[in-house]
């Protein structure tokens, strides 16, 4: 990922973080037919460095992964947090400057390792369920033999998280007035994905980036 020095992440903690608050991304494989890309939630264990999620059987990804466990071969998944357009007319009339676009992304580099164990499955969907429920569904509620047909339809995988990338780019190019101009404005949108934008934005410029 390109990323300008003024736009890097601040330490990895915050890349980390973003990981962990919108995973739901992007992996990406290169195999022997090209390139694969799959949209998936994925999990952060920070205790074993690797990223886990899982495909259905029958996409072809799925070949990818194998082939690039056995030659030990990195892929990539990507993940994106707050963004939103930033229009010049938001900067001091003296500042000149063209449209842009701010966001925070992550780049996670890793070999892959494939799971079919249904015991390791059945913990893989229980720990994502856990992440990301509001109404206290349960895995282990459910009805055993319906689980176990549902394991059967999905390959999991880890990835040895090798490399990590952070790109947050929150205006830290413009002067102080630009950049409270541009929360503000954001701020007072009155969109949700604005505000979130703004957050970050804000929580950076106290942190001094």
């Amino acid at each position: 990922m390109y990323i300008p020095g003024p736009f890097a992440s601040p330490h990895e903690e915050a890349t980390l973080a973003l990981v962990e608050r919108y995973g739901f991304g992007q992996l990406v494989t290169n195999g022997a037919d090209g390139l694969i890309a799959s949209h998936l939630p994925m999990q952060l264990d920070r205790a074993r460095n690797v990223l886990i999620g899982h495909l259905a059987g029958p996409n072809p990804q799925t070949d990818h992964l194998a082939a690039c466990a056995k030659a030990g071969t990195p892929v990539l998944a990507m993940f994106e947090g707050p963004h939103g357009y930033v229009s010049p007319s938001w900067y001091a009339p003296t500042n000149k400057s063209v449209p842009t676009w701010n966001y925070a992304a992550a780049h996670v580099y890793g070999v892959p390792s494939l799971i079919t164990d249904k015991a390791t499955l059945h913990g893989l969907v229980d720990n994502l369920a856990k992440q990301y429920e509001r109404l206290g569904w349960r895995i282990e509620a459910q009805d055993k033999a319906y689980i176990d047909t549902m394991l059967s339809g999905i390959v999991g995988f880890e990835l040895a998280i090798s490399r990590i990338e952070g790109k947050f780019k929150l205006s830290q190019n413009r002067n102080a007035t630009d950049r409270a101009n541009v929360i503000a404005v954001l701020a007072a949108s009155g969109n949700a994905d604005d505000a979130a934008l703004a957050e970050l934005m804000q929580s950076h410029l106290e942190k001094g980036k």
